[in-house]
């Protein structure tokens, strides 16, 4: 499913917008975790796999938008979890 479709389809177009500006205006990613934490998102360490800052990828009953680099054989990286609307 495109990016686009998913966020559509889940009703997080304006959290991604919100996720994007703050990725696009902090480069450090200590930074980008502070402030997105202070708006309210919850963020943590994922394994993400291929795809690079910000990536949407479709969990069971979550959606993660990934805001940092990937490390490690499985690209763990800070993204932020946000729960479907059922």
């Amino acid at each position: 499913m495109k990016k686009s479709d998913l966020l559509k389809k889940h009703n997080i177009k304006e959290e991604y917008e919100q996720i994007a500006s703050v990725v696009k205006g902090y480069k450090r990613v200590a930074e980008r975790v502070e402030l997105l934490e202070c708006l309210g998102f919850q963020v943590k360490e994922f394994p993400m796999g291929s795809g690079g800052v910000l990536q949407v990828k479709e969990m069971a009953s979550t959606i993660r938008i990934q805001i940092g680099y990937g490390i490690g054989k499985h690209n763990y990286a800070q993204a932020v979890e946000i729960r479907k609307n059922a």
